[in-house]
């Protein structure tokens, strides 16, 4: 019951502290580059699920079966494979996003946009697949605090 108001409390702050900044965001940026942060933000969050491989997912299946079945090699060896994956999907994505840069004429805001889409892009898709880990291993405050506090 602890864990579930804990979730509840972190989910609540973190509704609120992204309002928070989204309004601070609008209001510093202006309408044309807060519009083309939410493109690369949304971008982002969408494509770093697509190259975290749904090892986040599986993470949640496989590792608890098994630490359960006391077999942590095969757990290690899933994060490190995980993690490895990951990370290689992670760039060739980025690279391909570069290539991107170096094939079509994009004015500068664009530009700017896929930059740092293609930037940001591994360090979403780790996180996406950490937060798996660290949910498949019940550590359920982490990964709340790291999804609702400081990602927004």
């Amino acid at each position: 019951m602890r864990n579930a108001a804990f979730t509840f409390a972190i989910r609540v702050a973190g509704a609120g502290a992204a309002i928070g900044l989204q309004i601070l965001l609008a209001r510093l940026m202006g309408a044309d580059s807060y519009g083309l942060y939410v493109i690369a933000w949304t971008w982002m969050l969408a494509l770093g699920s697509v190259v975290s491989l749904g090892l986040a997912d599986a993470a949640m299946r496989f590792v608890p079966r098994y630490v359960a079945r006391g077999r942590a090699p095969q757990a290690a060896r899933f994060f490190r494979t995980g993690v490895g994956s990951v990370t290689l999907a992670g760039l060739l994505l980025a690279t391909a996003g570069a290539g991107i840069l170096q094939v079509l004429p994009l004015d500068r805001p664009l530009l700017a946009l896929v930059t740092v889409v293609a930037v940001g892009l591994p360090f979403v898709a780790f996180e996406y697949f950490l937060e798996g880990m660290a949910r498949s291993l019940g550590w359920f405050r982490l990964t709340g605090i790291a999804i609702y506090i400081v990602r927004p």
